[in-house]
This record gives C-alpha cells, structure tokens and sequence, in this order.
C-alpha cells in the first residue's frame, strides 16, 4: 500500500517537474507569466488528460474565455464560417427563423424579429430571452453559439423556450426555418405628400438605396418625410455617419466616439449633394438599436427631426472588426458613443419627443368563450360580463360592465343581433355568442395590425406642412 502511495506520489512529482520545466522555458522565450502558464496547461492537458482532447478546442475555449472576462456582450471571436455568417446578415442575406439577436448579461435576447420572418410570424417580440434551442441551454453562450444553434437547412423546425420579462411568462414556439432576404431599405408614398423609407439595416449599401427611394417619393411631391427605424438592430457606423449627412449640414458632429481613457473623437457629417429639407419624423422603438440610435439621436440633437414611439434598445458602443491568425475575426468594443451634444445612450437608449406605444388587445376581453347557458333578463354572472366587455370593445350601445343583464345589455345585444344578421331575441344563444366571438378576433387582429406609431408621425407632419403654408 505504502509502495504504490510512493509511486503516485512520484507521478504527481514527475507532471510537477515536467510543467515547471515547461513553463520555465516558455517564459525564457519571451512569453509573460499567464501566457506560458496557459500554454503549459494546455500542454499537459493534451498530452496526459484521460482521453484525447484537440488543442485547437482547449485554444479556442482559452479565448473566448479571456473575452469573456472583459464583461462586454458584443465583444467576440468569430471563426471564419461564423464571420460569414456575420456578414451574411449584415448584408441581408440567411437561411433561418429571421431575428436578430444580442446577448444581455447572461441571456441571448432578441432586438428585433425581420419583417415578414418566420420569427415575426411566429409571434417573437423585441426583448424575448430565448433559454433554449431545441432543449439545448443557450444561457450564457455568445451570441454567434446562439445563432448557429438556431439556424439550419430551410425547412427544418426548432423550437425555442422564451421567457417574456414584459408579461412574465415563459413558453415555448417552434419555428420553420427558411431564406430570409433583408431589402436595405422600402419606400411607401402615404397621401398627401408624405412619404415613408423604412430602412431595415445600416449596411453598405443602404444610402445608396436611401438616395433611390427619397429620389422616387420626390419625383411624386414630397412634402413630409417619415424614417421608419422600428426594429432596426443598427448595422455600420459609416453608414449611419453618411445616412446623417442628407439632414444635418456639412461638418456637424453627428457622433462623438469616447474610447480608452476618455479620449473622444467626432464623426462629423460629410454633407450630401441633395439634401432633405422637408420636415421629418423618425419612428423607433425599443428594436431601434446601434446604427439606428447614432443617426436618430443626432437628429433628435439638432431638431432635424420629431422622434415618435417608444424607447430605444440602447445600445451605446461601438465594435470594430480585426483580423487574427487563422482566418479568424474578432469584433471588439473600441469605443461607447455618444450624440452630438455627449447624451449617453449605452443602457438609456433614446426617449422619443412623443411617445406612442402600439395598440395591444386586452386577452381577458378577447379569450374564447365558452357557451354554458342561455343569456336574457335578470341573469348575473362573470359571462353576462365578458359579453357587455366584448360589446362594449365593438363599440355597441355603452352599457355598464357589472355582470348584470339589464335592459341596457339586452339592448346592446339586440343591436349586435341586428348587425350580424341574427335573429333578433335580445338574449345570448350559442350561436349569437360564437358570432360574438367571431367578431371580437377580428377586432383584436385590426387593433393589433393599427399602426398608431405612423399614424401619429403623419399628423405631426400634416401640421408641419399646414404651418409652413401658412
């Protein structure tokens, strides 16, 4: 017993000796301390652990592990299928659910689902945390981990658990991947002459894309021009900057960089051969991220532009791409921005001028019904209430929402009746409230489809345009 206590003892001693003796002449090559301790370690692992292990996994680990000890969720190492990636989403093009995605703090969230994606369809929403991919963890991992778990062949489904912080509850969806093509920016001619360009990503070629758009609502007499950046997870700084000079005068800072030890530099606009000069409303919203507060904060600053809707994402730093051995790329926080007058916005996003929250339909009053009896004169109860609620939302004859069928409800009932093309019996049968129901899901799809936001940014500018007539 003793013997073999003595002969693991000496192995102990002998791996003790070999990494000092390893570490020792990392170190006389020029290696600092932690460095050749790392590669001694990783050594040793490589050659002694129980089974096989690759040191470009035990590399690759160590870096995202000292990246992690930065504290920055949008500092990364990306291998070079996951910078294609980047890239491919950058410029609009990916096979997948179409949401674009951060981390914050531990939890992979989501900034904003792609117009017309499988994720918006599916009902995804700005802030979800998305927990798990297909019963796998994503707490904690990268973002780039995130996206390539969720992505695959089109087609194929996933299914995600979600937790919604803002109605505190966590469920799950699948989703069915397919191509997802992001166009950089869409311009829609709304009456009047107002006009609305949506752009969807700060992409390389999005200003020129904007010059097109502006160009051919100009050609129809643009009077009021309406930037719509809800959900727009930002993109290029450069493109921002020059997005900026179509509205604020040549050698204006439209951005103010402050990097390491305060050191501030400002990105000032480059100017535009054709400017906008019509009054402008921005729309942002708590998707609004990035590239997309640089350009609305510094026209907010100025008061170029009316910003409307809801709180910004807040995302105040700035990453640049660099290059590394292996054909690898790491985007590194340089910087945290701010506007032109030094408002932050890293964790404060922007605070619109008039803020409009979308219309949401209450679910206690849009709920299936169930039929248990008949509904008339003198009955009380909780589905007396839900009818007067839903009769009410219609916007039939007001009656009191107190349980109580009184002549006022059967009145309101008669009425629903009569615009449905029911009898007319003034009590609740089963098919008056299966076509009650049928009513009230068409209204909660209208009231969710009404764009409050936009319809508030072209009454602001009809009353610009009318001032500037008069």
């Amino acid at each position: 017993m003793q013997r073999r206590s003595a002969v693991r003892w000496a192995a102990v001693t002998l791996l003790v000796i070999l990494s000092l003796g390893f570490a020792t002449n990392l170190r006389a090559a020029g290696l600092p301390a932690p460095a050749a301790t790392l590669q001694a370690i990783i050594g040793l692992v490589e050659s002694y652990y129980r089974r096989p292990v690759a040191a470009d996994d035990l590399w690759r680990g160590a870096i995202r592990g000292a990246l992690e000890e930065l504290g920055d969720p949008y500092t990364s190492y990306m291998e070079p299928d996951e910078f294609k990636a980047f890239q491919d989403d950058l410029e609009g093009r990916l096979v997948g659910i179409g949401i674009t995605i951060e981390a914050v703090g531990r939890y992979i969230t989501v900034v904003s689902p792609i117009k017309g994606s499988p994720a918006e369809k599916a009902g995804l929403k700005a802030g979800d945390r998305i927990l798990e991919a297909d019963g796998e963890s994503l707490v904690g991992v990268s973002p780039s981990e995130a996206a390539d778990r969720i992505r695959g062949e089109a087609g194929t489904r996933v299914t995600l658990k979600i937790e919604r912080p803002s109605e505190g509850r966590v469920f799950e969806v699948t989703v069915t991947r397919a191509p997802v093509q992001i166009p950089a920016v869409e311009a829609e001619p709304l009456g009047g002459g107002i006009g609305l360009i949506r752009i969807h990503s700060f992409s390389e070629v999005m200003p020129e894309r904007f010059d097109e758009a502006y160009r051919e609502l100009a050609a129809a007499g643009l009077r009021g021009l309406i930037v719509d950046l809800r959900n727009n997870p930002g993109g290029l700084l450069d493109s921002a900057v020059e997005l900026a000079g179509r509205f604020i005068r040549q050698g204006e800072p439209v951005v103010r960089e402050v990097g390491q030890d305060g050191r501030q530099e400002v990105l000032r606009s480059r100017g535009a051969r054709e400017p906008v000069r019509v009054p402008v409303v921005v729309l942002v919203n708590e998707g609004s991220a990035s590239a997309s507060e640089i350009f609305a904060g510094a026209l907010q600053d100025y008061g170029i532009a009316t910003l409307v809707g809801t709180r910004t994402f807040g995302k105040g730093s700035i990453q640049r791409l660099f290059d590394v051995p292996g054909g690898g790329v790491l985007k590194l926080t340089v910087a945290e921005y701010r506007t032109p007058k030094g408002r932050v916005v890293d964790g404060q996003g922007l605070v619109p001028d008039v803020e409009v929250k979308p219309l949401q339909p209450d679910p206690e009053r849009t709920r299936p019904l169930t039929f248990t009896r008949v509904l008339g004169r003198r009955v009380v109860g909780l589905d007396v209430l839900a009818v007067q609620q839903r009769l009410n939302d219609l916007g039939f004859p007001r009656i009191a929402e107190d349980g109580v069928y009184g002549p006022a409800t059967e009145a309101a009932v008669r009425a629903f009746q009569q615009a449905a093309g029911l009898p007319v019996t003034g009590t609740v049968d089963e098919a008056t409230l299966r076509a009650l129901e049928g009513r009230v899901a068409q209204y909660a799809h209208d009231l969710a489809a009404r764009d409050v936001q936009k319809e508030k940014a072209v009454e602001i500018l009809r009353q610009k345009i009318a001032g500037s007539a008069a």
